[in-house]
């Protein structure tokens, strides 16, 4: 592995004490004619979360102006 999970664990909550909001990036290969293609199909489809290559793991700073307008689950 070339990160070990410690080291990103620990990046993680450095960006969070920051009061940074940690987003992490990946993706993964799947075959075209697999994924649905109309709303009916695409409403039930569960995204694959398996296999997943790590891109980025990002901290965003959220202005505090901004959070009364932002939903955030």
């Amino acid at each position: 592995m070339l990160f070990q999970m410690g080291g990103l664990k620990d990046a993680i909550d450095d960006m969070a004490a920051r009061s940074l909001r940690c987003v992490a990036i990946a993706f993964r290969t799947f075959e075209a004619d697999k994924i649905p293609t109309d709303e009916e199909q695409l409403s039930r489809w569960e995204l694959p979360e398996d296999d997943l290559i790590l891109l980025a793991i990002v901290g965003i700073k959220v202005s505090i102006f901004l959070v009364p307008f932002c939903h955030f689950e």
